[in-house]
C-alpha cells in the first residue's frame, strides 16, 4: 500500500476491510476513458484477475435458489416449510435476508447455514412437542449449546422469521418491543431458558398444596408487606389452592406493583406483576387461580396507552374473559386530566387504525378516552 501512496498520493489509496481501494478520481482521473486505461494497465501489471460483480452476483443468486430449493425436499414439518417458502418467495424477488449485498458478495455459506439450523430446530420441534430450552435446542441442532441463547443471531433470526406463521400471529403484532415479541414467539413453540429462570413476581394470601405439603411463605411474606417471587417449576407442581381471596390484581408496572404490595388496595386480593405482557409463569398462575377459586374477580392496573390496552387483551384471553379496568378507566383519565402524556401525531394514528380494526376489543372505551382527552394516563401518575 506504501508504494501505491507513493505512486498515486494518500488521498488515493485507501484501505477498507482487508482491502485497497484505488479512488481513480481522486487521482484526477475524470474520464471514463481515462480510467479503463489505466485500470487495464495496472491489471496486467500486477497480473490481477479482473472481476465482473454484476456476473458474480447473478451467479450467486443462481446458487443460492438452487440450494435453498434443494432444502425443501427434507421437510415434513408445515412450520418450517412456510418459512422455507418465504424466503425462497425473497430471494426469487431480490429482498429479504438473502439478498443482502454482503451475503451476496460471501457466496451465502453462512447465510445458507443459518437457514439450515432454524429449520433443523423446527423439524426437532415438530417433532418432539415437549419442553425444550435453548442449551438443549443448540446441542441438539448445531451441536452447541449457546447457539441459540438469548440474544443470538440463531434467536433473533427464527423468532422474526417464524412469528407471521404462528396462530398467534395476532397478539404478537401488538407486542411492540421487539425483545419481548422474539422471547413470546420462542414460548408459543415450548421453548424456555429454563423453568426456573422464568418467574412471577406476587403477593397475597396465596396458600398452595404440593406433593402432600402445604406452602405458605407467599402469605407470610405479604404480611410483612413484601413481595414474592414463585419459579415457572415451582408454579407447574401446585395441586391446589386455599381460597383465601376472591380478587386478583395485575399491574403492568413495578413501582405500583410494590407500593400496592406494601398497602393493599383492597381486601382478600392477589396482587400480581405481570412485567409488560405476561411471562409462561404469570399465564400459568393465572390459569391455575381460574381453576382453582370459584368466581374470581380479575383486575388490571395499567397504562392507558394502546401498550396497556394490548396487554389488558392478552390478560384476556390467558383468563377467558376481559379483566375489570382498576385506577385505569376512562374516569381516571378524566380525574387526572393535568397529568395526561400528551398525544403525539403517531401514537394518535396508531389508536386509530387499532379501534378501526377492533372496534369492540377489550379496553376500546380507554383507547376512546385517550383519544378524547388527548392524552394517556401512566400508572405512576395515578393519586387518591
Amino acid at each position: 500500500m506504501g508504494d501505491l501512496r507513493v505512486l498515486f498520493g494518500a488521498r488515493v489509496v485507501k484501505a477498507r476491510d482487508e482491502k485497497l481501494i484505488l479512488d481513480l478520481k481522486a487521482a484526477g482521473l475524470i474520464s471514463a476513458e481515462a480510467r479503463q486505461q489505466l485500470l487495464s494497465v495496472l491489471i496486467e501489471a500486477l497480473n490481477i484477475k479482473q472481476q465482473n460483480r454484476r456476473l458474480q452476483r447473478q451467479q450467486t443468486h443462481a446458487a443460492l435458489t438452487q440450494q435453498l430449493h434443494a432444502f425443501s425436499t427434507t421437510l415434513q414439518n408445515s412450520l418450517a416449510q412456510k418459512v422455507h417458502q418465504r424466503l425462497a418467495d425473497d430471494l426469487a424477488q431480490q429482498r429479504g435476508f438473502l439478498w443482502r449485498e454482503g451475503i451476496l458478495q460471501k457466496h451465502g455459506v453462512a447465510a445458507l447455514a443459518q437457514i439450515a439450523n432454524v429449520l433443523k430446530a423446527l423439524e426437532i420441534l415438530g417433532a418432539n412437542k415437549r419442553p425444550w430450552n435453548f442449551s438443549e435446542l443448540g446441542s441438539r441442532v448445531t451441536g452447541s449449546s449457546k447457539s441459540f441463547r438469548v440474544g443470538s443471531e440463531l434467536y433473533r433470526l427464527a423468532a422474526d422469521w417464524i412469528a407471521p406463521f404462528l396462530e398467534e400471529t395476532e397478539m404478537l403484532a401488538q407486542i411492540d418491543d421487539l425483545a419481548s415479541r422474539r422471547a413470546r414467539v420462542w414460548e408459543i413453540l415450548g421453548v424456555e431458558q429454563g423453568s426456573a429462570a422464568i418467574s412471577v413476581m406476587l403477593g397475597g394470601p396465596l396458600v398452595y398444596h404440593k406433593q402432600g405439603r402445604v406452602f405458605n411463605a407467599i402469605q407470610q411474606h405479604f404480611d410483612l408487606g413484601e413481595p414474592s417471587t414463585l419459579s415457572l417449576a415451582q408454579v407447574a407442581g401446585i395441586e391446589r389452592l386455599e381460597p383465601l381471596f376472591d380478587t386478583i390484581l395485575m399491574i403492568e408496572n413495578l413501582t405500583p406493583f410494590v407500593e400496592a404490595i406494601q398497602q393493599p388496595p383492597l381486601a382478600n386480593v392477589l396482587i400480581v406483576y405481570t412485567e409488560g405482557f405476561p411471562n409462561r409463569a404469570v399465564r400459568r398462575l393465572l390459569q391455575l387461580c381460574r381453576e382453582n377459586i370459584a368466581g374470581l374477580k380479575f383486575l388490571h392496573w395499567g397504562d392507558t396507552d394502546l401498550a396497556g390496552v394490548r396487554i389488558l387483551r392478552n390478560i384476556a384471553a390467558i383468563v377467558g374473559e376481559p379483566p375489570v379496568g382498576f385506577r385505569c378507566c376512562p374516569e381516571d383519565m378524566a380525574k387526572h386530566r393535568e397529568r395526561l402524556i400528551p398525544l403525539t401525531p403517531e401514537h394518535r394514528e396508531n389508536i386509530l387504525r387499532d379501534l378501526e380494526a377492533r372496534p369492540h376489543a377489550a379496553g376500546y372505551e380507554i383507547l376512546e378516552a385517550v383519544l378524547q382527552h388527548k392524552g394517556w394516563l401512566e400508572q405512576e401518575a395515578w393519586e387518591k
